[in-house]
């Protein structure tokens, strides 16, 4: 019972505290809605969620790519071709991590779809932070405010630095 308020808890907060972003509906602003209660599981040291979110994610990337627009993406035109390479990766990525195992592969593969997923949020303009752990050598994405490491968990939640944009 206590896990399954801790989820809920989690996912409330989450869609509270992500800022609107630029292609809210279908680009980088629908990814980035399944992005961050993987963060949060990841912080609070469960898998509880991430395999459904990390499904849902690719899905939402795959439909993009396939529906491809920049104006859709909400990334300038110019953008359109490395866009839609950062979507395939993407993809990839969550796919793997919707089959994760165990909290520390999750871990492993969250650093895989965090790479392609900060440049994503560079073309459209996202307003969440960058945050870096030194001791793993991983960044990811998380609105600004208090530091909530995924790499270290509960052990070390609020290690790292945080770049708001």
């Amino acid at each position: 019972m206590r896990k399954i308020l801790l989820v809920l808890t989690v996912a409330a907060l989450a869609a509270l505290s992500l800022p609107a972003t630029a292609g809210d509906d279908a680009g980088f602003g629908a990814l980035a809605a399944h992005y961050e209660p993987i963060r949060k599981a990841l912080l609070h040291d469960t898998l509880e969620g991430v395999r459904g979110e990390a499904a849902e994610l690719t899905k939402e990337a795959l439909a993009l790519e396939a529906d491809f627009s920049a104006e859709r993406a909400g990334v300038a035109a110019g953008d359109a071709a490395k866009t839609r390479a950062l979507l395939t990766r993407i993809a990839t990525a969550a796919a793997k991590l919707a089959k994760a195992g165990d909290v520390d592969t999750a871990r492993d593969l969250f650093a895989e779809l965090s790479a392609p997923l900060i440049d994503y949020a560079d073309l459209a303009g996202s307003e969440l932070a960058v945050g870096t752990c030194p001791m793993a050598g991983e960044s990811w994405l998380q609105p600004e405010g208090t530091i909530g490491n995924p790499y270290m968990g509960q052990r070390m939640a609020q290690c790292g630095n945080l770049e708001p944009r």
